[in-house]
């Protein structure tokens, strides 16, 4: 057999084909031979146009193929491809595939492209290793994805940025497709860190982007993956979102610069969201007002995730600015759980705070935080229970009703005149929001300009009570 396929030129090596052919066609006929003797003729014939395709594959690339043996003739090494791969196959040795042969070329090719600098050449390349690495058989996958590793590691000796961006596409591909983690995964997985470090050092933020949105995603379960991996994806992103990293993104954001719109600002997002307290450390010591929106902004991004760090830095406390801040952050991304931990920022001395508490009490919502505001009335400063009747209203809380029935009547809060005038006007508009039917008598009497031991309102609440009657009446004929 060997030395027929030594010898065999293109017209006899045809007819040995057809020749294996023919055997399996008669075997196939004759019942009796059915058996191990069709299995392994039609692999041999298969085997053997395989070897034919592949050997046509390796002439058409050998001229650049460079450290070939040039003692050898193009006959007689294609001669030992054949006379070896039949060997293989009369000892029942696995089969040697197309995409086998193509990827060990390919190395081979590769490698003297890159000794010459054909770096362009290499990147037509990436289109044949596509369907490598989404191969079925898994050898196959990892054949090439070792060689995109090995590719990206001599774009990054030589410095060819451009090149390695379009290559981490293919990397990005083929871990979105892999299903186990492995040593060439965690190789891919290595370059793509290293390269992502340097894409936000080198300010290409839409191009580090991209990773960081694919590692986020394994990371949080979006890409289905085993535990290990969405583990090694989250130790991944923990290692890009340091100090100095946080601070470029900063930076860059404050600038104008790269990162100007909403949507960009997700890859800061994703960093901040598995470095919480340290976007929290820069907020604390920031004295840039606008780097201080930008970190609320981002931590607002993340949302609940973030609650709890938030909430532990507002019980340590801290400069009355960061406790605004952080106050701000809770109303924004905490729920009915936090009520309590606001509650407390209601009983601060300082009064923006308390209005901070107010404001995030309501973005929370809900009677629940209605009836924690109306129980905190008489703790607030007086220029801020305003705020709180105005809640009420627009959240139609009538379990008030009464008491602010008789506020009114009374005019008894507010320790100057100004605050007593300002409560009363908040709570005739509260009524006209609430429509409620049970406050126009006070409404009424609140209009009277004159009249014998009638108490004369000032002409600023009595106009907000006539218009609180307005709408009540309104409401009632909507609804009549």
């Amino acid at each position: 057999m060997n030395v027929l396929v030594d010898k065999a030129d293109d017209a006899v090596f045809q007819k040995f084909v057809g020749r294996i052919t023919q055997m399996v066609d008669t075997v196939s006929k004759n019942p009796q031979d059915a058996g191990p003797r069709i299995v392994s003729n039609r692999q041999l014939s298969s085997l053997v146009k395989s070897i034919k395709t592949a050997q046509m594959i390796s002439g058409s690339t050998q001229a650049s193929a460079a450290g070939e043996d040039l003692h050898l003739t193009a006959e007689k090494k294609r001669a030992g491809q054949l006379a070896s791969a039949l060997k293989g196959i009369l000892k029942c040795q696995p089969m040697v595939s197309h995409e086998r042969v193509m990827l060990d070329r390919m190395d081979e090719t590769v490698r003297n492209l890159l000794a010459n600098q054909k770096y362009a050449t290499v990147v037509t390349l990436f289109g044949q290793l596509g369907n490598l690495l989404q191969n079925k058989d898994s050898e196959i996958r990892t054949i090439a994805a070792t060689l995109l590793a090995n590719i990206d590691e001599q774009f990054e000796s030589a410095g060819c940025l451009k090149e390695r961006i379009a290559l981490s596409l293919k990397m990005l591909e083929w871990i979105q497709s892999e299903t186990e983690y492995s040593p060439v995964y965690e190789k891919i997985s290595a370059r793509l860190q290293r390269l992502t470090r340097l894409l936000i050092e080198k300010k290409c933020f839409n191009a580090a982007g991209h990773i960081l949105k694919v590692e986020f995603s394994i990371s949080n379960g979006s890409i289905p993956k085993n535990s290990e991996i969405r583990g090694k994806a989250l130790k991944f992103l923990k290692n890009i979102a340091k100090e100095d990293i946080l601070n470029l993104y900063l930076q860059e954001i404050q600038s104008g610069g790269a990162i100007p719109g909403e949507d960009d600002i997700q890859s800061f997002v994703i960093l901040g969201s598995v470095n919480v307290d340290r976007l929290l450390d820069l907020l604390h010591d920031s004295h840039s007002r606008s780097e201080r929106n930008c970190i609320v902004r981002v931590v607002s991004r993340i949302g609940m995730p973030a609650a709890g760090p938030v909430v532990e830095r507002i019980q340590r406390g801290g400069p009355w600015f960061y406790v605004r801040n952080l106050t701000l952050l809770l109303g924004r991304i905490g729920d009915e759980s936090h009520l309590k931990i606001l509650e407390s920022l209601l009983k601060d001395k300082n009064v923006r705070i308390q209005r901070e508490g107010i404001l995030a009490i309501q973005n929370i919502g809900g009677d629940a935080a209605a009836k924690l505001l109306y129980e905190n009335l008489h703790t607030v400063d007086d220029e801020l229970k305003g705020a709180i009747f105005t809640f009420i209203g627009n959240l139609k809380y009538r379990a008030a009703t009464a008491d602010m029935i008789g506020m009114l009547e009374s005019g008894a809060l507010g320790r100057t005149k100004k605050d007593k005038i300002d409560i009363m006007v908040k709570i005739c508009e509260a009524f006209g929001r609430m429509a409620e039917g049970k406050a126009v008598p006070v409404l009424k009497r609140v209009t009277r300009t004159k009249g014998f031991l009638t108490k004369v309102y000032d002409p600023m609440v009595r106009a907000a009570a006539e218009e609180a009657l307005r709408q009540i009446e309104t409401a009632g004929a909507s609804s009549g």
